[in-house]
C-alpha cells in the first residue's frame, strides 16, 4: 500500500491524495477542479485472470487488441482494468437530472453507468446505463421526474459517443497518473540510495582534530631523517677557532647553549598551548557570567548557551590533551639530546674526561 499527499496549489490537475493498494486498486482524490471531479478509482483484475479476459474478448483479434488499451502498467507488468469510477461535486449551473454525480466504467462488462445528483426535495436520483455493442449501443434510462420530456434518439446517440470518449479520456488520465507515480517512486529510491548525513559541529571538530594529529605525526616522521642529517651542534661552534676540535672551554659553552636553545624552544611550545587554554577558559567564564545576568531577559538563551558551552568544553579538552602530550615530549627530547651530545666526538673533550673521572673509568684504568 502506497499513500502520497500532494500540494493542490502546486498542481494543475488538483490532485490532493493518491492511495494505491498495489495490484488491486488505485484511489485519487481531487479538489478545486473546473469539472467538479472529486474522486477517481481504478479497480484491477486479480493476477492470473489475463488469459480468461483475453479469451472472452476475442483472443488475438480486434477485440483483444482493443481490450489491451484498458491496462495499467505496474512493477510486475501490465495489469488489466476491471472498472473505473469517477465522482463529481454538484455543479449549480446544471439541472440535477443532467449533473452526473457518479460515473462507472465497467470495462469488462462493456457498460457505463451514470448516477445523477439529487434534485431538491427528492430522495432518489436519475440513472443511465450505456451498453456498448459494436460501433453503436443502447441506453437504459431511469428518470425520477415524471414530467421530464423523454430524450430523442439523436440525443441519446450523441450522449453515447460522448461517454465512450470520456471513458478513453479517463483511461488516459489513469495511465498518466500511474506513470507519474512510478517516476516519483524511482526518484524516491534514488534519493534513499544517495542519502548524505550531515555531520554536527562536534563531529566535524573531532575529525578535524584527528586529521591535525595525524598530519602532525606524519610531519614529525618526515622530519626525523632530515634532523639526523643536520649538524645540530654546528651553530654553537661557529665562534671556535677549530669547530671540529674545540677546546674544553669552547665545548662546555657550546654544550650549555645547545641545551638552553632546546629548552627555550620546548617551553615556547608549551606556553603557546597554555596561553590558548587560558583564553578558552576565560571566554567560557565570561560567557557564563553574562548568561547568569541575562538569562531571564533573552528568549532562547538556554539553547544558545548550552551549544556554546559544549563547543568550548570540546576545544578545552583538545588543548589539555595537546598540553599533556607536549609535557611528556619535553623529557623525551632532553633525553635524546643528552645522548646525542655525549656521543658527539666534538664534545669528547668534556664527556671523555668525565667518564675517566668516574669510578668505573678509574676501575678500567686499574685493569
Amino acid at each position: 500500500r502506497r499513500e502520497m499527499e500532494f500540494y493542490v496549489s502546486a498542481r494543475l490537475d488538483g490532485l490532493r491524495r493518491r492511495v494505491e493498494d498495489v495490484g488491486k486498486k488505485v484511489v485519487e482524490e481531487f479538489e478545486g477542479r473546473d469539472d467538479c471531479l472529486e474522486y477517481r478509482s481504478v479497480t484491477l483484475l486479480p493476477p492470473g485472470s489475463e488469459e480468461e479476459v483475453m479469451a472472452a474478448a476475442g483472443g488475438g483479434g480486434r477485440k483483444g487488441a482493443k481490450m489491451a488499451h484498458f491496462t495499467l502498467q505496474g512493477e510486475s507488468g501490465d495489469m488489466i482494468i476491471r472498472k473505473m469510477t469517477e465522482k463529481f461535486g454538484r455543479n449549480a449551473d446544471k439541472d440535477a437530472d443532467k449533473d452526473v454525480r457518479k460515473r462507472t466504467y465497467l470495462v469488462q462488462e462493456k457498460q457505463i453507468r451514470e448516477i445523477y445528483h439529487y434534485a431538491p426535495g427528492r430522495i432518489t436520483s436519475s440513472t443511465r446505463t450505456y451498453l456498448k455493442e459494436g460501433v453503436s449501443g443502447t441506453v437504459e434510462l431511469t428518470s425520477v421526474n415524471p414530467f421530464a420530456a423523454a430524450p430523442k434518439a439523436a440525443e441519446l446517440d450523441e450522449d453515447f459517443r460522448s461517454v465512450v470518449a470520456l471513458e478513453k479520456e479517463c483511461n488516459h488520465s489513469v495511465r498518466e497518473a500511474q506513470r507519474e507515480a512510478q517516476e516519483i517512486m524511482k526518484k524516491r529510491r534514488r534519493e534513499e540510495r544517495e542519502v548524505a548525513i550531515d555531520k554536527t559541529i562536534f563531529e566535524t571538530a573531532r575529525l578535524k582534530s584527528k586529521e591535525d594529529a595525524t598530519k602532525e605525526a606524519k610531519e614529525e616522521e618526515e622530519e626525523k631523517p632530515e634532523d639526523s642529517k643536520v649538524d645540530y651542534l654546528t651553530p654553537f661552534l661557529q665562534t671556535c677557532v677549530n669547530p671540529r676540535e674545540p677546546t674544553r672551554e669552547e665545548a662546555i659553552k657550546a654544550d650549555r647553549e645547545c641545551r638552553k636553545a632546546l629548552k627555550e624552544r620546548l617551553i615556547e611550545r608549551v606556553n603557546i598551548i597554555q596561553r590558548r587554554l587560558e583564553e578558552e577558559n576565560a571566554a567560557l567564564q565570561k560567557r557564563q557570567s553574562a548568561f547568569q545576568r541575562n538569562r531571564d531577559h533573552v528568549q532562547g538563551a538556554d539553547e544558545e548557551f548550552e551549544q556554546f558551552c559544549a563547543e568550548a568544553m570540546f576545544r578545552i579538552g583538545i588543548l589539555e590533551q595537546r598540553l599533556q602530550r607536549q609535557e611528556e615530549t619535553v623529557l623525551a627530547k632532553f633525553t635524546e639530546l643528552e645522548a646525542m651530545l655525549k656521543n658527539d666526538p666534538r664534545l669528547s673533550v668534556i664527556y671523555a674526561a668525565a667518564d675517566d673521572a668516574s669510578p668505573m673509568g678509574r676501575l678500567g684504568r686499574g685493569k
